[in-house]
């Protein structure tokens, strides 16, 4: 033991558990995921599009108060390099409770303001202050979630999401159906947080101990804040949603802007979110080692472009063409909005790589000054095109601001730690591009529904073949860490997927040098 509350994990081990947190982020959360797109869509036929605005600009809201109350202190524990006590953890629950309070108090007295700003009956500034509870569990939830990123215990982590995520959906969709409208969606958000905080909990299998050391109180603040500045500035883009768009078109623009982008969030997203927190935990631990760092962030490049890239693009496509047919009248913009969306979501899973190694490298000037330039280039996008060409101004400005950052977070990791392998990204692309051009003419040339899901498929083939034939060193690296994530005692399986590892090496080492990654 290095420190109470902590131990010292081998190298090998950390491999091994960052490994199977990656796996069980993408495979746990591909079946959640599928639920959570389907069950979006049922929403949107019960839900009116300005019901789902009003849960959008709430949700907005508490994003906020747990930003405040949560967000700096969990990430200022996750990326400490040295090891963090029991007496650490009960000074940051202590610190979070008194902020929460403090917030929702705050929240309690503005909420008849914001009801006015929208022009909303009296009553619902309730839904508001119904949705600011919901920052008691989430800051209950964070601390055992941070012990367990800490151990690398992703998986139980995703274990613990997968569970939150269907409780809120069974009772969205159950309260929905009753015809609960509005307050379906913000009950299901208590009940989401509260199974959450006791999922992992049990994960962590600790309970709520308080305790508090104005030292390191004091600490943890000032690590904190800075890192805060950063979430602060990113929920600044998500404002624009909610507010400068609400403002400009209605809750009813809010409301399609919202699915969309829930949408886009449940499909591309939130796995990459949960993939990132792996990334961050890794790049911590090497953010005194410029070149192991810059081979993990090329490892990084390439596994979130061959398992994300190609479901963007397959969505971006198909979007236009399927949402329509399953959503109601009120929501026929949504599928070109995806659309947009998925071009930027695209970029995030490129530059989320670099944006975490810049947070293990603590370097908070570039994430502030990327957050302020690209949150004012938005602004300026939407307050200008949105009148002109209402809500499709939102991806627009994503798109524009989004290849801005990505360059910006990029070019800045690369001064540090010397440039990442991005070129690694090019025969992914290539690939996708290719399997997008065949899902294209699937969806445009025919209506026949067999045809259509013959060339979806005969897409996807092409993209594994020439995956292996452009980046056969990549799939098989991928290959190999996701042995990592399997089970000893499934010794044959490992073997399997190590030999096709192999496999992949040595076929690509014998194309011509122009095809390598």
């Amino acid at each position: 033991m290095t420190e109470a509350g902590e131990t010292e994990l081998s190298n090998a081990e950390v491999r091994r558990r960052a490994s199977r947190g990656a796996a069980s982020a993408f495979g746990r959360h591909a079946v959640v995921r599928l639920l959570a797109f389907l069950g979006t869509l049922v929403l949107a036929r019960l839900i009116a599009p300005e019901g789902f605005g009003l849960f959008v600009t709430a949700q907005f809201i508490l994003s906020i108060l747990q930003a405040l109350a949560v967000g700096g202190v969990v990430s200022a524990l996750v990326r400490r390099r040295e090891a963090v006590s029991d007496a650490d953890y009960r000074t940051a629950l202590v610190v979070q409770q008194i902020i929460a309070v403090t917030v929702v108090a705050i929240l309690f007295m503005a909420a008849p303001a914001i009801t006015a700003a929208y022009d909303l009956p009296p009553d619902r500034v309730w839904v508001f202050r119904a949705m600011a509870l919901a920052v008691f569990p989430l800051s209950l939830k964070s601390i055992p979630q941070a012990r367990l990123q800490r151990e690398f215990r992703h998986d139980k982590v995703a274990a613990s999401d997968v569970i939150e995520y269907l409780v809120y959906l069974v009772a969205a969709l159950s309260m929905a159906a009753l015809g609960y409208g509005v307050w379906a969606l913000v009950a299901a958000t208590l009940l989401r947080y509260t199974a959450g905080a006791i999922a992992v909990h049990l994960a962590a299998r600790s309970g709520v101990r308080i305790g508090y050391e104005h030292r390191r109180a004091a600490g943890l603040i000032q690590t904190a804040l800075p890192l805060q500045g950063g979430i602060l500035l990113d929920l600044g883009n998500r404002a624009i949603v909610p507010i400068v768009l609400g403002g400009i078109l209605g809750l009813a623009a809010v409301g399609v802007t919202g699915m969309a982008t829930t949408i886009v969030d449940a499909v591309i997203l939130q796995p990459l979110v949960l993939v990132a927190s792996v990334q961050l935990r890794l790049l911590a631990r090497v953010q005194d080692e410029p070149e192991r760092m810059r081979t993990l962030l090329g490892d990084f490049y390439s596994a979130g472009g061959l398992v994300i890239l190609p479901l963007a693009t397959l969505l971006a496509i198909i979007a236009p063409t399927v949402l329509p047919l399953i959503l109601s009248e009120p929501w026929r913009q949504v599928g070109f909005v995806v659309s947009g969306l998925v071009l930027s979501s695209a970029l995030q899973v490129i530059s989320a790589p670099s944006a975490q190694a810049a947070k293990a490298l603590g370097d908070v000037h570039a994430p502030l000054v990327g957050g302020i330039v690209t949150l004012a280039l938005q602004l300026l996008i939407v307050v200008i095109a949105a009148p002109r060409i209402g809500i499709y101004a939102y991806p627009l400005s994503a798109l524009v601001s989004g290849t801005i950052w990505a360059v910006l977070i990029t070019a800045r990791v690369a001064r540090r730690v010397g440039m990442p392998p991005v070129q690694a990204l090019l025969p992914i692309l290539a690939a996708a591009a290719v399997a997008g051009g065949i899902w294209f003419a699937a969806v445009s040339l025919t209506t026949n529904p067999w045809l259509i899901i013959g060339g979806l498929i005969l897409g996807g083939i092409v993209y594994l073949a020439l995956l292996v034939l452009l980046a056969g060193q990549a799939v098989g690296r991928l290959l190999a860490f996701a042995a990592g994530a399997v089970p000893a005692r499934l010794t044959g399986l490992t073997n399997a997927v190590t030999t096709a590892s192999s496999a992949c090496d040595r076929l690509q080492l014998r194309l011509p040098t122009g095809t390598q990654s």
